[in-house]
């Protein structure tokens, strides 16, 4: 769910006055230390606000990484709202994927199959591959 609130039954939502908070949070800390990187949340619901850097979470099939990989890196680029919420864009940040895994044991899942293959297909560049 990350930053996001709901009432009970209600459809959950990162609402404007968290989202200025966090703003406010990533200025603040910015301005106390102007040469670290501050990250504004972890965006496991693409929903960055401000921030140094466009990270993402991911956990797929081995066989979805290359895909994965390929769209937030086709989405990557200033300007773009992807992995940012309420009107929010990249401003030319460097992404990274900060949190990643495979998965196991649901319907379209990995399988029996080496899933060592799976890390590394989502540790390297579809490039290097």
């Amino acid at each position: 769910m990350g930053l996001a609130s709901s009432a009970a039954g209600a459809k959950s939502e990162y609402r404007k006055l968290t989202q200025e908070s966090v703003r406010d949070a990533y200025r603040k800390a910015n301005a106390l230390d102007p040469t670290r990187l501050v990250e504004d949340n972890s965006a496991s619901c693409r929903d960055h606000v401000e921030t140094d850097v466009n990270s993402w979470h991911a956990y797929k099939s081995g066989r979805d990484w290359e895909a994965t990989v390929a769209r937030f890196c086709a989405d990557t680029f200033p300007g773009s709202a992807a992995n940012y919420t309420g009107g929010n864009v990249q401003r030319g940040e460097p992404m990274m994927n900060s949190e990643c895994g495979n998965i196991w044991g649901c319907r379209g899942a990995t399988g029996d199959i080496d899933f060592t293959w799976d890390y590394h297909l989502m540790t390297t560049p579809s490039a290097a591959i």
